[in-house]
């Protein structure tokens, strides 16, 4: 799936901004943090669905909610992508030529 065929109007793209921003499976997170990234989720998903319903009147809304939940995978695709390539670079000791790529990302 590509983004072009997704087509997100500005709503949908703060509701997959909203989503990663939300994460609440991030290493060294309290129980606090957790709980509201999922209260915020869970209330987020109702809007977006809502506004779906709305805007949809004569399509079905519920296949336009689980695209945009698809964009949410393939950006976690993209992110593992991306980790791969680094250590990839790190094994071949090509890390220098594409150090500015990497350097904001952890071990």
């Amino acid at each position: 799936m590509h983004l072009d065929d997704v087509q997100l109007d500005l709503p949908e793209l703060l509701f997959v901004c909203a989503m990663v921003f939300y994460d609440y499976g991030l290493q060294d997170q309290t129980d606090d943090c957790i709980e509201m990234c999922k209260r915020v989720r869970s209330q987020v998903i109702e809007e977006l669905t809502d506004y779906e319903k709305n805007v949809r009147i004569n399509d079905d809304h519920s296949y336009r909610v689980g695209q945009i939940i698809m964009v949410l995978q393939a950006i976690q695709r993209t992110v593992n992508m991306i980790h791969e390539t680094r250590e990839i670079s790190l094994v071949y000791n090509l890390y220098e030529r594409h150090s500015s790529i990497f350097e904001t990302m952890k071990d």
